[in-house]
């Protein structure tokens, strides 16, 4: 298990449809919230940009639970 495939899905984890379908959800909720906060930068709403968290968590739970990964190699002897 690795942190790209765990929270951004890289690498034959995950079906690409599945992969597609997050990224473009990560995707948007990012373009969305720099754009209002670039609108207005000095408010409550710039703190949007921490949105895109819950869409990057949402990838990890999923992957964490349905994802297949290489197996973890063996222990060499010290």
């Amino acid at each position: 298990m690795d942190i790209g495939g765990l929270f951004l899905l890289a690498g034959e984890v995950v079906p690409a449809s599945v992969r597609r379908s997050f990224r473009a959800d990560l995707a948007v909720q990012v373009v969305a919230v720099v754009a209002a906060a670039a609108v207005r930068p000095f408010t409550e709403v710039a703190f949007g940009i921490l949105a895109p968290m819950g869409a990057l968590g949402l990838m990890a739970l999923w992957a964490g639970r349905h994802a297949v990964f290489k197996p973890k190699p063996p222990k060499q002897p010290a």
